[in-house]
């Protein structure tokens, strides 16, 4: 019973490690997406917005004893950060999106 004690650790361990840099490749592609805006593709964008909202999700339900309160936190703002500008251009995307379907009716009934 105690060698599985340390192995279920050690999974852990490489479970959460694996985490932590998948999330650290994701940021990454986040910033290179932010620096591109306005002229980012949407679906890179939303892509993005995704992959942030499971990072998020997963902190704030991770338990791992390495891993302080605190350095949760500070990873939750990080990716709060990324999202920010995201989420705005978005929702700018989508407010544009609805103008001109108010001020040009036929494009949005596909009429040219």
């Amino acid at each position: 019973m105690s060698e599985a004690g340390p192995s279920h650790r050690t999974n852990i361990h490489d479970d959460v490690h694996h985490f932590f840099l998948e999330s650290h490749r994701i940021a990454t592609e986040a910033q290179f997406v932010i620096d591109s805006l306005p002229n980012a593709d949407i679906p890179a964008v939303e892509r993005a917005v995704r992959q942030l909202d499971s990072i998020r999700s997963i902190l704030l339900s991770l338990n791992d004893p390495a891993t302080t309160p605190d350095e949760t936190e500070q990873l939750l703002h990080f990716v709060h950060y990324l999202l920010t500008p995201l989420e705005a251009f978005l929702a700018n995307q989508h407010t544009q999106i609805s103008l001109v379907n108010l001020l040009i009716p036929e494009v949005a009934q596909g009429i040219f």
